[in-house]
C-alpha cells in the first residue's frame, strides 16, 4: 500500500550541453509540447513566470490520461534552479529542477514530491512507477533537445 503522506522521485541526467542551453529550453514553455513528450500544451499564466509566484498551465499525458496542471514558482534563481508546485483534485505537487555545471557539460536532477490522500487509490493516482517512468521521459528529452540546441549552435558559429 503506498504511503498517504506522499511520493518522492530524484533522477539525475549528465547533458553534454553547457547550463544556459538547458536553461534555455527549460525557460520557453510554450515550446515544451514540441520537445516533450509527456507535455500535451505549456502556457505562460504570467508575464514573468520564473519568479516566486510566477505562474505557468501544462497538461501532462500518465499512463492513467492527461491532467492540466496550474503551478506556482515558489523558488527560482535564474539558470540554476526551478521549485514550482501545484495543488489539484486532493493532490499537492512540488516538482524541483537543478541545473549544476559538469566538467563543461550539465547535470539536470528533477525531484517531485506528491501528496493527498488519493494517493491510496491506485486506479486514480499516479503510482511511483508512473512517477519514475515521466521523470525518466523528461530527463532524456531535456537531454535530446538541449545537446541538438548545443550542436546547431556550434554549427552556426
Amino acid at each position: 500500500m503506498l504511503d498517504p503522506r506522499g511520493l518522492e522521485m530524484k533522477e539525475s541526467s549528465d547533458v553534454a550541453a553547457r547550463p544556459p542551453i538547458v536553461w534555455l529550453v527549460i525557460s520557453q514553455i510554450e515550446k515544451w509540447p514540441d520537445w516533450n513528450p509527456i507535455c500535451l500544451e505549456a502556457r505562460k499564466l504570467s508575464e514573468e513566470i520564473w519568479r516566486p509566484g510566477g505562474r505557468f498551465e501544462a497538461v501532462i499525458a500518465t499512463a492513467k490520461g492527461s491532467y492540466r496542471l496550474v503551478l506556482t514558482v515558489m523558488e527560482a534563481e535564474q539558470g540554476r534552479r526551478i521549485s514550482c508546485r501545484s495543488k489539484r483534485l486532493g493532490f499537492s505537487s512540488d516538482f524541483d529542477i537543478q541545473i549544476d555545471p559538469v566538467d563543461g557539460n550539465t547535470r539536470v536532477t528533477i525531484g517531485a514530491t506528491i501528496k493527498g490522500p488519493l494517493l491510496l487509490l491506485p486506479w486514480l493516482a499516479p503510482t511511483p512507477d508512473d512517477i519514475e517512468e515521466m521523470s525518466r521521459v523528461l530527463l532524456d528529452s531535456l537531454k535530446r533537445e538541449s545537446e541538438r540546441r548545443a550542436r546547431d549552435l556550434k554549427e552556426a558559429i
